[in-house]
């Protein structure tokens, strides 16, 4: 989680966007919290965070998350 909140602190990326990826991975970190976390919400608030850091320029981190959500989806 602390390389993710770096990322999110970027300067590239606005306020709005800082306050909506921090609350986007804590909704991630809960759901991995869970014994039985649900796959359909991580899913989803992964597509959300993708699409803001892909066009903010963090494309290596967002292939590396990837790869880690999809071993937990399948």
């Amino acid at each position: 989680m602390a390389y993710s909140q770096r990322g999110a602190k970027s300067s590239i990326i606005s306020e709005d966007q800082k306050l909506d990826l921090t609350s986007d991975l804590a909704t991630i970190q809960s759901q991995l919290s869970k014994t039985k976390p649900d796959k359909s919400i991580i899913q989803t608030v992964w597509s959300s965070i993708e699409k803001t850091v892909t066009v903010s320029g963090f494309v290596d981190f967002v292939a590396k998350i990837t790869t880690l959500i999809d071993k937990i989806s399948s």
